[in-house]
């Protein structure tokens, strides 16, 4: 009844962070699609510009196959120079596309590197992000059994406070009172009175809001305990 009095004085605030927590690390995952699907877009057009080349040149090889063969059955020698004219040519501009290819076959070489560069560092950077996050959870998680301690002894204090406070009233007040001893609504008048002027002259109010929050934590934790076997039970 006496702890009731002090818990009626409990404050509480209850701050909800999931839902941000929840929509940063989806706009996260977000950001990183749309990164992923841009540099998969932008591979898939090299490789087709590579495909275009390469057609490229296997037309102008058939080409150049077509002018030699066209050039050994013609007797005209003017005819015979204009096609080996064009013949020169048509090697020039395969080997020309040769070149555009290996040049692209290097940029994309080393675009892929770059790609796995940035991959490796992404990864780095998450495990550090893991490792920051499980850090700060145990950080809490340590911060939070500390404030939990410190709350359950100040409540034993509480409580060795209050036993020490109703031998005295009982001593110091209720006992002389021989007329009133079969009074028990005097008794109940007497102890609520010194009760709470003792509260008063011995405790801060956030005490009070403390040591209240601290006996409702206790109790949750009593009724956990005994709801965890009755729950291993139904589940067997």
């Amino acid at each position: 009844g006496l702890l009731t009095t002090a818990s009626g004085k409990q404050q509480s605030a209850v701050v909800d962070e999931a839902d941000r927590n929840s929509n940063h690390s989806q706009h996260h995952h977000q950001q990183q699609d749309s990164k992923r699907q841009a540099r998969s877009d932008s591979e898939r057009r090299r490789r087709n510009g590579i495909k275009a080349a390469y057609d490229e040149l296997d037309a102008a090889i058939d080409e150049a196959m077509l002018i030699t063969a066209s050039s050994a059955s013609d007797s005209s020698q003017q005819s015979t120079r204009s096609r080996a004219a064009v013949l020169e040519a048509a090697a020039a501009t395969i080997e020309s596309l040769r070149r555009d290819l290996d040049d692209g076959e290097g940029r994309l070489a080393s675009l892929r590197r770059r790609v796995d560069a940035a991959e490796a560092v992404r990864r780095g950077y998450r495990l550090r992000l893991q490792q920051k996050s499980a850090d700060s959870n145990a950080a809490q998680q340590n911060a939070r059994y500390r404030q939990r301690e410190a709350a359950r002894q100040q409540l034993n204090a509480f409580r060795r406070s209050v036993g020490i406070f109703e031998t005295s009233f009982i001593r110091e007040v209720y006992l002389p009172l021989e007329s009133d001893k079969q009074d028990s609504s005097r008794y109940v008048e007497q102890l609520s009175c010194h009760f709470d002027t003792w509260l008063q002259s011995h405790f801060q109010p956030h005490e009070l809001v403390a040591i209240g929050e601290a006996a409702v934590q206790e109790v949750h934790d009593e009724a956990a305990c005994l709801e965890a076997p009755a729950a291993s039970g139904r589940g067997q």
